[in-house]
């Protein structure tokens, strides 16, 4: 058996120092952003993507995620909480698919219905942009109107506009559905989705990449940003061939060497590995950012964040859509 470089094994020994940390620090099956705080999905969401069904802490958060799901099958921001739903129903449905093969059958048995639930919220919280006053709003912040099978993204909360974020993690929630674990719904899905990722190829800046929402404000072309761009290329796997894509790497290659945040850095080497792109030099840049305890950041879901990007450059990168990983493979 070939012996892995020193660099990879440097890796995977903070991979594991960090998937330790996470696999310690959750509450009852919940992580918070720092501890003593109250849980989050987000962070939830995160630290079970980075633990992979590795630990047994991950069964207890998938439990706990089924059981918090609110009654119109989304998530709220703060599991628990009696809050209304929103834009985390997309991280729910994700990393519950991604932890699904590690589950008991138990668990397994009643995801049908979670994911039924979850997929209705997701394609009813998108509202519908066509009065006059949705006009003059939409025209004075650069926003094209939308008319029937228009492209159409996903929002932060219910019937709000659509953003890149929200919409990228929707698309990775959602696409494994579209192929055949939806229920019947499989066409309905693809069509969505496939508005969905026109969204964003829509709203490409023009010198590349992805700002939050719109590529021109008041008339001016925005500025793209490190981690939108990486979430939208993430969920555009599939759209590979588009020029935006292209423009989008070429901005985030370039973004690279001045990256700084343990949540860039992450979001990029996940993003690029996606695409076959090296990313040896950012994950050094990552790891000169590890702390004592083996943690990155200031919050457990920077840990969690570093500790998939971590598990990517190593080969492992949950977040590659089947298309894209059969094309790198070939």
């Amino acid at each position: 058996m070939q012996r892995p470089s020193p660099a990879a094994a440097l890796r995977a020994a903070a991979l594991e120092d960090s998937r330790r940390l996470l696999a310690r620090t959750h509450h009852d099956g919940l992580w918070s952003y720092t501890p003593g705080q109250e849980p989050s999905l987000e962070a939830t969401a995160w630290a079970s993507i980075a633990l992979s069904g590795r630990e047994p802490v991950c069964e207890l958060a998938a439990e706990r995620l089924i059981g918090c799901q609110n009654d119109d099958g989304g998530w709220p921001t703060t599991p628990n909480s009696g809050a209304p739903s929103d834009w985390n129903s997309a991280l729910a449905l994700l990393c519950l698919r991604l932890a699904e093969p590690h589950l008991s059958e138990r668990l397994q048995g009643s995801l049908a219905r979670v994911y039924a639930a979850g997929i209705d919220f997701m394609l009813s919280s998108r509202g519908v942009f066509h009065g006059l006053s949705d006009l003059a709003s939409l025209v004075q912040l650069g926003i094209v109107l939308l008319s029937p099978g228009s492209p159409c993204g996903f929002p932060w909360d219910p019937g709000t506009y659509y953003w890149t974020e929200p919409t990228g993690y929707g698309i990775l929630a959602l696409k494994p559905h579209a192929r055949g674990k939806s229920g019947g719904r499989s066409e309905e899905l693809a069509t969505q989705l496939h508005r969905a990722e026109e969204f964003l190829l829509e709203h490409a800046c023009r010198k590349g990449g992805w700002n939050h929402g719109n590529f021109v404000s008041l008339g001016k072309n925005v500025p793209a940003y490190p981690p939108t761009t990486a979430i939208a290329l993430i969920a555009l796997q599939d759209r590979a061939a588009a020029g935006q894509v292209a423009g989008g790497l070429a901005y985030l290659e370039g973004a690279a060497p001045g990256l700084e945040t343990v949540m860039s850095l992450a979001l990029a080497i996940l993003a690029l590995d996606s695409y076959g792109r090296p990313v040896a030099g950012l994950t050094d840049a990552l790891l000169s950012r590890r702390r004592e305890d083996g943690g990155f950041g200031t919050t457990t879901m920077h840990t969690a964040m570093a500790a998939t990007a971590l598990a990517a450059s190593l080969g492992e990168n949950p977040l590659i859509m089947p298309a894209r990983a059969a094309a790198l493979k070939s």
